[in-house]
């Protein structure tokens, strides 16, 4: 996964070592405390991870400590009316192991286990593969973060990520800022085709975190317009308006429904827009090799995401 982002929020450990902010594994994280306090809902844990995120963004600080990271995730847990799952979740919390471990695989495995959020099978593949890189380097001993940062990029590598949780929604209506059916009822006939085709997707827009979350197909939207192969970046500009002005339009509704509402206090929307096929329509439409797939996606939306009148404040490219 591709994030386009205009900075990097650096997580500073007790050991002194930083490292990215990792929102799948925050997100990870939230929601298995959900599921051990027995809220089923993974749209929780979606809009919790995106609001410390936004939050994070929001700020000129581009570095947390980890100490304050759980505990705006606690907070945030509890102020939103989840307090139980802020308990588990505080219990998930683990007091920093000794700088240095020994090598070895119980050592790799404890770390690697406590920290990504893997199954068994693909577990048992990490971490030998991390054990081995680290007898190479001829160390006897070393830091969690070295072992941590050497399972990311081999899981990163081998596409062992984790498996994403299927798309939930809010169920009780008061927890619903917009309902995406209220949405699409209000957009134009243009844009409500675009929908219709799923060349876009809504989510319920939530009161834990009122985030206008979009889905784009860049496939279906292809398709949509007969583009033909290779696509390249002046075939796709001639016809990209066409997503300028749906999603610009979906923005500017979604504001006007929340204001009649009287949830001025949502109101402007933040924007994460998702592109959900990125990887496998440059293979197939641009002709892109595995290693430049997602550079060439990324080629391909850079100039129209700079057109839309709100910024996107998360880019993703799957």
């Amino acid at each position: 996964m591709i994030q386009l982002s205009s900075s990097t929020i650096l997580i500073l450990h007790p050991d002194t070592t930083t490292e990215p902010l990792d929102t799948e594994e925050i997100r990870s994280r939230i929601f298995r405390a959900c599921v051990a306090a027995g809220e089923m809902d993974s749209w929780i844990a979606d809009d919790l991870s995106l609001a410390v995120e936004f939050s994070l963004l929001s700020k000129e600080q581009r570095m947390i400590r980890a100490e304050e990271l759980n505990q705006l995730i606690c907070s945030t847990l509890e102020d939103s009316g989840f307090p139980t799952v802020a308990l588990e979740f505080k219990r998930t919390i683990k007091t920093a192991p000794p700088d240095f471990l020994s090598v070895n695989q119980e050592s790799v495995q404890l770390v690697l286990s406590r920290n990504l959020a893997l199954d068994q099978v693909r577990m048992e593949r990490l971490v030998p593969r991390v054990l081995k890189s680290l007898e190479l380097l001829g160390m006897e001993h070393a830091s969690r973060n070295l072992i941590l940062e050497l399972g990311r990029q081999f899981r990163d590598t081998d596409f062992i990520s984790l498996p994403p949780v299927p798309a939930g929604e809010p169920e009780k209506d008061a927890s619903i800022v917009l309902k995406k059916e209220e949405l699409e009822a209000k957009v134009s006939p243009e844009t409500a085709s675009l929908l219709r085709s799923r060349v876009l997707r809504l989510s319920h827009v939530s009161r834990l975190f009122s985030v206008l979350r979009l889905e784009l197909s860049l496939t279906a939207f292809s398709e949509l317009n007969g583009l033909e192969k290779p696509v390249t970046e002046l075939s796709f500009w001639s016809v990209s308006f066409q997503l300028t002005h749906a999603i610009d339009e979906i923005c500017r509704v979604a504001d006007e429904i929340c204001l009649e509402r009287g949830e001025a206090g949502c109101t402007p929307l933040p924007l994460s827009l998702t592109v959900c096929d990125a990887k496998s329509f440059a293979g197939l439409y641009m002709n892109a090799t595995e290693k430049y797939a997602l550079d060439c996606a990324r080629g391909l939306l850079g100039a129209f995401t700079s057109s839309l009148t709100r910024q996107p404040f998360k880019v993703q490219l799957l």
